[in-house]
């Protein structure tokens, strides 16, 4: 399989004439990664029909804490067994290659992949992945991945806020987002349709590093 084809979005408010992350050297800390390829259509259908079989439940804040008007959505997660080993390997590839190419982070492993379910008017506000306790305080890289196409909804819009402007990510279906896990980020109303996303954490060990 080829690797997942990457675009970068140079920070807001960057001096101008400033590279883009693709041609430094150094790892760049607060960019915001879009990768195509690492999954496809009939992925994306796969991942969706396991999900399927799974309980869901509201989706909740810290401490199990349920409050609509910051959060509106449904979710399940994905154990890594002998069914979804398939998704965990793909992810954890797409994410090493990278990792090594942007941030150089000391990874290990992730915590169980979620699947998220926005329906009408179904949101979350701008928030942080990072805390200050387990497992949240271990968090290194935020990844989402677009599990519904953009003709299955409108709205929805997955925007990351790591300066004075929000970056809208792209709606095309099986492409990831990835970014540090402290940078602010927020899924808009969903005004038609339903909207679906792989969500996952990769963790670390090593704070800072």
């Amino acid at each position: 399989m080829n690797q997942p084809t990457p675009t970068t979005t140079p920070e807001p408010g960057a001096a101008a004439g400033a590279q883009t992350a693709q041609a430094q050297k150094s790892p760049v800390l607060l960019a915001v990664v879009h990768a195509n390829g690492a999954f496809s259509n009939d992925d994306c259908d796969r991942i969706l029909a396991i999900a399927d079989r799974q309980e869901q439940r509201q989706g909740s804040l810290k401490r199990d804490t349920i409050n609509m008007s910051i959060r509106d959505s449904q979710v399940s997660f994905l154990d890594n067994n002998a069914e979804t080993a398939w998704i965990y390997e793909r992810v954890f590839k797409t994410v090493d290659h990278l990792n090594q190419q942007y941030w150089r982070f000391e990874l290990a492993g992730s915590e169980p992949f979620q699947i998220a379910t926005y329906t009408s008017d179904g949101h979350y506000k701008y928030h942080l992945d990072l805390g200050g306790q387990p497992p949240m305080n271990r968090r290194k890289i935020s990844l989402s991945v677009q599990l519904s196409g953009p003709e299955d909804y409108d709205g929805g819009e997955f925007e990351t806020l790591a300066s004075h402007d929000p970056v809208v990510a792209p709606k095309t279906k099986g492409s990831f987002i990835l970014f540090p896990s402290w940078v602010l980020h927020r899924v808009r109303p969903v005004t038609r349709g339903v909207r679906r996303s792989l969500v996952a954490w990769i963790v670390g060990n090593n704070p800072l590093r």
